[in-house]
């Protein structure tokens, strides 16, 4: 049993490390920053994306899975789960637009001159286009670029969800 004792710490070391995470667990739709960060505590990190902001909670080690909390207009509106990077790759935090079937409704996360967008996308002055997508003189694409001679996946605009 004695042998065992020198464990101890390294368990509580571990549990430790993991608490942020865990911590962002009891973060509620709808809470403001404050109220977050009564219950979770500093985030690791923040990033914008227009008049989305994102905290990740967690570890620091590039292997270790976080929590994000996402605001928009100061509140919280989803709990997202952020797998860890490949070998220091950066993460794609964008959604994927399949290569067939229905574009998905994704939430606007900013908005230009020309319209409001998804994560990922953009507007201008040719149309709108979800992430993976672009418009231009040659017309709007969900997935790639159209040129003179092909549009990959044409769309008329796209439509994210307000």
């Amino acid at each position: 049993m004695k042998s065992w004792i020198w464990l101890a710490p390294l368990f509580l070391a571990i549990g430790c490390a993991s608490a942020p995470h865990r911590q962002a667990m009891q973060v509620e739709q709808g809470m403001n920053q404050e109220q977050v960060k009564a219950v979770a505590g500093e985030p690791l990190d923040r990033v914008f994306f227009g008049a989305q902001e994102r905290w990740v909670y967690g570890s620091d080690k590039p292997d270790a899975p976080r929590k994000v909390v996402v605001f928009r207009g100061g509140k919280v509106v989803s709990l997202e789960n952020e797998a860890p990077a490949e070998a220091g790759k950066p993460l794609n935090i964008a959604p994927v637009i399949p290569p067939t079937g229905p574009i998905p409704d994704l939430p606007c996360v900013d908005r230009n001159t020309f319209g409001s967008f998804a994560q990922g996308g953009g507007c201008n002055m040719y149309g709108c286009w979800p992430p993976g997508g672009y418009c231009n003189a040659f017309g709007c694409s969900a997935q790639g670029t159209c040129t003179n001679k092909k549009c990959p996946r044409k769309i008329e605009t796209y439509r994210c969800v307000e």
